[in-house]
C-alpha cells in the first residue's frame, strides 16, 4: 500500500491535467450547491460548499500547473495542499488577493505600453494606479488593506463550515 500523501507524485503530468479538470467541475458543483443551499437560507451549509468549491479549485490549480509540466510536485510541503484545510484556505485566499493585483499591473503595464507605442497618446491612469506608480504608500496600504481581514475570514469560515455539518449530521 502507498502511503504517499502527495497526490502530484502519485499521477503523472497528463493524469494531473485531466484531474485538474474533474476538480473544476467538483468545484463548480459545490458552488451551484451553495448558491441552491442559500436560496433556501441554509446559510452554514451553503458557507460549507463554497469553502469546499475554493478548495477543489485549488487542487484543481496545482493538478494543472503540474499537468503543464511546472515541477510542483517536488516542492517541500506541497502535499499540505491536499491534505490540510488552513493550508489549502491560504493558498485561495493567495490566489483571491493575487488575482486583483494583476488586474492592477496589467493595467498600468498595457497603458504604458500604449503609450511607448503612440508617444502623443495621452494616458489616463486611475487613482489606484497612480499610487503604485507614485510610491504614495498609504494609498498602496489602504489598496492592500483587506488582506488579513480575508486570512480571518477563512479561518472563520472552516469553523462555520465544520459547524454547519456537524449540525446536519446531529439534525439528521
Amino acid at each position: 500500500m502507498n502511503n504517499e500523501r502527495n497526490l502530484l507524485k502519485l499521477l503523472s503530468d497528463k493524469e494531473c491535467l485531466l484531474a485538474s479538470v474533474e476538480a473544476v467541475k467538483n468545484a463548480k458543483i459545490h458552488k451551484q450547491t451553495a448558491e441552491s443551499t442559500a436560496a433556501y437560507e441554509n446559510y452554514g451549509i451553503a458557507v460549507s460548499h463554497l469553502i469546499l468549491s475554493t478548495e477543489e479549485l485549488t487542487k484543481g490549480l496545482l493538478l494543472y500547473t503540474q499537468g503543464l509540466g511546472l515541477d510542483v510536485r517536488n516542492i517541500s510541503g506541497i502535499h499540505l495542499f491536499f491534505t490540510d484545510h488552513i493550508i489549502k484556505h491560504r493558498l485561495a485566499t493567495m490566489v483571491s488577493m493575487v488575482y486583483p493585483m494583476l488586474q492592477l499591473f496589467m493595467g498600468i503595464i498595457y497603458k504604458m505600453r500604449d503609450k511607448l507605442h503612440n508617444p502623443d497618446l495621452e494616458v489616463e491612469y486611475s487613482e489606484n494606479e497612480n499610487a503604485l506608480l507614485n510610491g504614495d504608500e498609504t494609498k498602496i496600504e489602504a489598496i492592500f488593506s483587506d488582506i488579513s481581514e480575508m486570512m480571518d475570514w477563512w479561518d472563520e469560515a472552516n469553523k462555520t463550515k465544520t459547524k454547519a455539518f456537524m449540525l446536519t449530521i446531529q439534525e439528521g
